[in-house]
């Protein structure tokens, strides 16, 4: 191999390398389900149960914004699931999330996003506290 091939060679791996570093954007497939979605509705779990609320449409709408902007995050999240998202059109599930959206984090078959836009926690604050959402005893 000759020196100009080895540099060739070496610029490919550290640019490979690289690519591996920066965080990858939701898979286009999902945030389009995300976006087809007539109706979304989060759930808080709780004891084992999930207590469901529908979101409104414009929180519907920022909820998929932020599915579109969320980059994957860096390390495994540490933040315990406590909501899960149902996005539906019609009768059909297109698509369903696990969140913790106090911590800003939310995942999808297995891999965790980031919210970088704080949109998550106003979420989490306005629906927490709504009557028959998260404030009930078994």
């Amino acid at each position: 191999m000759n020196r100009r091939s080895a540099y060739g060679l070496i610029l490919l791996l550290a640019s490979a390398g690289l690519v591996g570093c920066f965080r990858q954007p939701v898979p286009y497939e999902v945030v389009q389900r995300a976006r087809e979605a007539d109706r979304v509705t989060l759930t808080y779990v709780q004891f084992d149960r999930e207590v469901p609320k529908p979101l409104s449409p414009s929180d519907a709408k920022a909820l998929v914004e932020v599915i579109s902007a969320a980059r994957k995050q860096s390390s495994p999240a540490s933040a315990a699931e406590m909501q899960r998202v149902y996005f539906h059109k019609g009768t059909n599930l297109l698509l369903t999330l696990s969140a913790c959206f106090g911590a800003n984090v939310f995942g999808i078959g297995g891999t965790t996003y980031e919210d970088t836009t704080g949109t998550l926690k106003t979420l989490d604050a306005k629906y927490q506290n709504e009557p028959g959402t998260a404030n009930w005893t078994r």
